[in-house]
């Protein structure tokens, strides 16, 4: 899978109303936030309203799992290679891609 499903922030705002969230045209500052979230500390592009903030990756994260389950992991031997800026919990290894270039870097000039 690749990429990150971001949706309109018109849709982050209208769910965020009809949950009551204080989703003003004063609260609704976008832009790149240090996000600290299932046990992972990452800087991902985002609302700094805690509230649309987890509404967002709450939807974004809920995309990713379903993509990854379509894979059908449990019935069949796979694996499934996700690139997002979102990092998930339910991997067993996680590359952030500033190291994963930087080691395929290394190894090119090694040769």
């Amino acid at each position: 899978m690749l990429g990150t499903p971001h949706k309109h922030n018109a849709q982050y705002y209208l769910i965020g109303k009809v949950l009551g969230a204080n989703v003003d045209k004063f609260n609704r500052e976008f832009g790149m936030q240090t996000v600290t979230r299932g046990g992972f500390r990452y800087s991902f592009n985002t609302f700094k309203n805690e509230d649309l903030r987890e509404i967002q990756l709450s939807l974004i994260e809920g995309e990713l799992l379903q993509a990854a389950g379509r894979a059908r992991v449990i019935r069949e031997e796979a694996e499934v290679a996700i690139y997002s800026n979102l990092p998930l919990r339910m991997t067993d290894r996680f590359e952030p891609a500033i190291q994963r270039d930087f080691q395929a870097s290394s190894k090119a000039a090694e040769k």
